[in-house]
């Protein structure tokens, strides 16, 4: 099952909600931007398992390094998105989860 959050917010909201695997956010949100909502995420013992992926199409090598800092697994870019590449990707680190 596929959860959609339209911000971090409701992000959050379905953690509490519902079994998550992966988490697949941007960075660019309303409300509560993905930075934020990885470290929110990362706060919280109940999470810390969950790989994060970042998708995003704006942000620099140092940013990247910093949302890794932060707890994110993988960083795509939008201008090099690929749909097999992500589901490769969501594949190993479900793989490395288990």
């Amino acid at each position: 099952i596929v959860y959609s959050a339209r911000d971090g917010i409701e992000a959050i909201n379905i953690l509490q909600e519902k079994h998550i695997d992966i988490i697949i956010t941007d960075i660019n949100m309303p409300k509560m931007k993905g930075n934020i909502l990885i470290k929110n995420i990362r706060r919280n013992s109940n999470y810390n398992g969950i790989p994060i992926i970042v998708l995003t199409g704006f942000y620099t090598e140092k940013d990247s390094n910093e949302l890794l800092s932060l707890g994110a697994q993988k960083i795509i870019f939008k201008s090099q998105f690929n749909r097999d590449n992500l589901l490769k990707i969501t594949m190993e680190l479900l793989n490395e989860k288990n």
